[in-house]
């Protein structure tokens, strides 16, 4: 993923789940569940192709790194698809994912200067 494009993306995936945090109407809740599960889709597409194409051993630092990533998207989705329309319940998902997208920044940038 053009690390570009993946900054933008994180981003208005961010705001997509921020407006679900703080709107009343659930159609932000639900464009943001659907957001989270294409973005997760492509993550995963995105580091499957990175493990290939370097020949990661199954065993790779950078496959449990890519993994614990994924789990924590995963997470963030299941709390979300459970948090119903409760602004409460969406403050803490937007909170979680501003921590799940800095950790995917840090990786990737430590991807790019490896």
């Amino acid at each position: 993923m053009d690390p570009s494009a993946l900054e933008l993306r994180l981003a208005r995936l961010a705001r997509t789940v921020e407006r679900a945090a703080s709107e009343a109407p659930s159609e932000a809740r639900q464009t943001a569940l659907e957001a989270l599960a294409h973005f997760a889709d492509d993550l995963t597409a995105h580091f499957e192709q990175e493990e290939q194409e370097q020949a990661l051993p199954p065993a790779s630092p950078r496959r449990a790194q890519h993994a614990r990533l994924r789990g924590d998207l995963a997470e963030i989705d299941e709390h979300a698809r459970t948090a119903g329309d409760w602004p409460e319940s969406w403050r803490t998902i937007a909170a979680a994912f501003t921590r799940f997208a800095e950790a995917l920044e840090r990786h990737e940038l430590s991807e790019r200067t490896t």
